[in-house]
């Protein structure tokens, strides 16, 4: 008899109305859970996925132990990107929008090492690569190594929303993807 297969499990931060959570079903994941601050997006959540956890708060508030966060393969999220667009005002980590990203590290470092996602997904503007001379994208850079994550600038993609959903949407996101160096250890080992 075959062994069966573990179904893979992601969370999601920034949820929205559940556009990370949308492929993450459609390719085969189960998401646990679910946690936004704004109350209609979190409404549209529930409706379209009522079986999913959600958790209405913003993450400065949202806690791994305080909230019981279950533990999950994958953690995505879409961060704050008005303070890193070239729209904006481009404040970067000078705008409290901006410092948003670092409530992803504080939830990580709360997790127990062994019970960190295997990876992580992120989405916000192509113009983090760049901006303020790269700076934006090497403090990403470092605090996703520094909480254990293999990462480098490859782990990188620029696409266009048109290109990759069914969404009448003409506009670049960049996509970064970690992934946990304790499971690529374990999966080179096996």
């Amino acid at each position: 008899m075959a062994a069966r297969k573990r179904q893979l499990t992601a969370g999601c931060l920034f949820s929205g109305m559940g556009g990370f959570a949308s492929g993450l079903v459609k390719a085969g994941f189960t998401v646990r859970w679910a946690s936004d601050k704004d109350e209609f997006a979190c409404t549209t959540f529930r409706h379209r996925f009522p079986g999913v956890r959600v958790i209405e708060k913003d993450i400065c508030n949202l806690s791994v132990a305080g909230d019981n966060l279950a533990e999950v393969d994958v953690l995505a999220g879409g961060f704050p990107c008005q303070s890193f667009s070239q729209a904006g005002e481009r404040r970067g980590f000078e705008d409290s929008r901006g410092e948003v990203f670092f409530q992803i590290m504080r939830l990580l470092r709360e997790m127990e090492v062994k019970k960190r996602p295997r990876f992580i997904i992120l989405e916000n503007v192509p113009h983090l690569l760049h901006g303020a001379g790269g700076a934006w994208f090497d403090e990403v850079q470092r605090s996703l190594r520094k909480a254990g994550y293999w990462f480098r600038r490859s782990s990188c993609l620029v696409a266009n929303v048109k290109d990759v959903t069914d969404l009448p949407q003409d506009r670049e996101r960049l996509f970064i993807d970690t992934i946990f160096k304790q499971h690529l250890i374990i999966s080179r080992m096996v």
